[in-house]
């Protein structure tokens, strides 16, 4: 059989067009990805503003108890006082630590529950964090979205710490009998 050549250049355009029927479908398979830069969300928004107030409350309790605990030592030893003053540091530093966290994990929190409505509102496949973005398309940014969405949210960070200063503290102990 022989082949007439303009029938082969035929029959490979016509494969070649169909192969290419397919390209403009393409985006259409395509994962929407979305991200958000949050850091700033958390610097700018009503919630990182509510747990900037949240902490500064947390401070001022700490500090509180802090001074009621200062007022003990008076009466102490001197090597006595150094050792108490350390531990009440350490012990108020390390609860300063733990509410800070806990605060942060509860803004996260609010933040991801905003995120994930208007990722599925606007059919998003994902939405990440931008630190983790190499190169992005600008227009994949919706950090203002989620902040605008973010104003009227309210964030419960609980109760705040309750500190007891041990009052015995600072009195000699008496001797047994």
């Amino acid at each position: 059989m022989k082949w007439n050549k303009g029938l082969l250049v035929k029959v490979s355009l016509c494969i070649a067009l169909l192969n290419l029927a397919g390209c403009d479908q393409m985006g259409l398979n395509q994962q929407k990805i979305a991200y958000v830069n949050l850091a700033k969300t958390l610097e700018t928004s009503a919630v990182g503003k509510q747990e900037q107030e949240w902490n500064q409350k947390v401070k001022d309790v700490l500090v509180k108890a802090d001074k009621d605990a200062q007022a003990n030592y008076t009466n102490m030893p001197a090597d006595q006082q150094q050792k108490a003053r350390q531990g009440d540091a350490e012990t108020l530093n390390r609860q300063w630590d733990i509410e800070r966290s806990s605060a942060r994990a509860q803004s996260v929190k609010a933040i991801a529950a905003v995120v994930e409505s208007y990722r599925t509102s606007h059919k998003l496949n994902i939405v990440i964090d931008s630190s983790q973005i190499v190169a992005s398309n600008p227009t994949s940014d919706i950090s203002q979205d989620i902040i605008g969405l973010l104003a009227n949210t309210t964030v419960d960070y609980g109760k705040l710490p309750e500190v007891v200063v041990n009052k015995e503290m600072g009195k000699p102990k008496a001797e047994p009998k």
